[in-house]
Parts: structure tokens; sequence; C-alpha cells
């Protein structure tokens, strides 16, 4: 298991894993990771269990050479996991990270149009969040769904 002082020189994993853990945890999540490593990946996979920082997940991400969003229903819904993803399309767009997003349980084109039950994730971020950090969370979340593999 990893852990804060794991992170004290910067890791390098082959895959760093990113979902919302109440929608995909023990279904889509599990397996992908248990195939993954069972390929010989090294795969950072945030759990419950682990106590680190976003500065930890931060040097997990920029040290990862691709990231698989799983983007879940529910996903727009955590900030937390919107922050990954802002940093995951920051590192993208540095050219230093291929990101595979993985559409679960969720129509794209309302992640890409930001309607319906996104619409109302976002309209509750609105209320609690500052302006631009909503914005780059918008843009992140469409950015994401149109990153090119071919690199």
């Amino acid at each position: 298991m990893l852990s804060s002082s794991s992170f004290t020189s910067p890791q390098k994993f082959d895959v760093f894993l990113t979902f919302r853990g109440k929608d995909t945890r023990r279904t889509l999540v599990s397996f992908l990771y248990k195939e993954l490593i069972r390929m010989g990946l090294r795969t950072f996979k945030d759990d419950t269990e682990l106590e680190i920082g976003f500065q930890d997940i931060s040097l997990a991400i920029q040290g990862s050479k691709v990231a698989i969003v799983v983007v879940s229903v529910d996903y727009p819904a955590s900030g937390w996991c919107l922050d990954e993803l802002v940093k995951i399309m920051d590192v993208e767009r540095n050219g230093s990270l291929i990101v595979i997003p993985i559409f679960y349980d969720v129509e794209p084109s309302h992640l890409r149009r930001q309607i319906r039950k996104v619409a109302k994730q976002f309209k509750k971020h609105e209320e609690r969040e500052d302006h631009e950090t909503v914005v780059s969370w918008r843009q992140a979340l469409v950015r994401s769904m149109f990153t090119r593999l071919e690199r």
C-alpha cells in the first residue's frame, strides 16, 4: 500500500487510474486495476485507505506515462476528481502524459455539453467554489474527451 512517505522521491507509474470510487470502485475499476497489474503495469490507484494529499497525487500524475480517466455518472460531482482531472490535463498539454477516457454508465454527450445531471452537479459547484475553479473543471472535463492517443 502506498503512503505519503513513499512519495519522498518522484514515483514512476505506467498508469495513473482516476475514478469516482462510489460509482466504480467495486465494478469496473477493480477489474481494470487487477488486469493492469497482471499485465505488469505499475498502476497508481488512490484507495480510501490511502492518506495522501493532493501534492502527492500531483507527483503521481506527473510521474505516470498514461492516465486512465474512468468518467462515471457522478464523477463531475466530485471536486477532488475534477482537481485530479485538471492536473492530468495540464500534464497532458505539456506532452508528457497520454490520457485515455473511459465512459462508464454515462452519456458522453451529456458530459461534453454539460447538460442534465452534469449541469446540476456543476450548479452545486458554482454555489460552493470560486468561478475560476469551476471554469477550469468544466474545461478539463471537455478536453479529456478529445485527447489524442497517437504520440
